[in-house]
């Protein structure tokens, strides 16, 4: 206690804090931390070709959630840090591919009204990509839940998108092993990309169009 502060550093603090080099290692521990479960057909990596995505599901333009449980707080800054899915996609297809969106469902809650919404624009498209998942607070510390299963209407919202016909790509965001016997059995595509932080739209974007691996 003769001196608390004796490994603060203001000058370590200024460097170390939006340093550029981090977010490039944030990237690639988040490319290399996602898992492909299922690939029917070689549906991917997706072409970026491809001429319209729908980006659907409550996590696409989702912010914090990317975060996960385990973060910090920091007074004084916002997330603007935080490459949302949405963002890292876009950034990736440029300017040749129609990007189209719809939230569809929040994450937990029995509200359905924006199916068909999510399913006019899935119509549209030539590939659907599905974000699916856990709020970032249900799971960490003292977060047991007894069901592990998807939570919400969730996949309530992948039947009706796989009844367009398109080829779905699913996303599921979680900080656990979830129970999805639904989605695993019919989607033809699934990709588990847990909380992925700060470059999580970045490194879904990489993997999803084979940038990466």
């Amino acid at each position: 206690f003769d001196d608390p502060y004796r490994y603060c550093d203001a000058e370590r603090e200024k460097s170390a804090l939006n340093n550029p080099e981090h977010p490039k290692v944030a990237r690639e521990v988040a490319s290399r931390s996602i898992v492909l479960l299922k690939n029917d057909n070689q549906l991917l990596p997706l072409s970026k070709n491809t001429k319209t995505i729908a980006f659907i599901g409550p996590l696409v333009k989702a912010v914090k959630e990317n975060k996960g449980f385990w973060d910090i707080e920091v007074p004084g800054m916002d997330s603007n840090f935080i490459v949302t899915q949405w963002e890292g996609l876009a950034e990736k297809v440029g300017k040749n591919t129609k990007l189209l969106y719809a939230k569809g469902c929040n994450i937990d809650g029995s509200d359905k009204s924006g199916f068909a919404e999510a399913v006019k624009v899935a119509r549209q498209a030539d590939v659907i990509i599905l974000s699916i998942g856990e709020r970032r607070d249900m799971s960490g510390e003292a977060k047991s839940r007894s069901n592990i299963s998807i939570p919400g209407v969730q996949e309530d919202l992948l039947k009706e998108l796989l009844a367009t016909g398109k080829p779905v790509v699913v996303l599921i965001n979680a900080g656990r092993p979830l129970v999805f016997p639904f989605t695993s059995e019919n989607a033809p595509a699934i990709v588990y990309t847990w909380w992925l932080g700060c470059e999580a739209g970045n490194a879904i974007a990489d993997v999803l169009f084979g940038d990466y691996n």
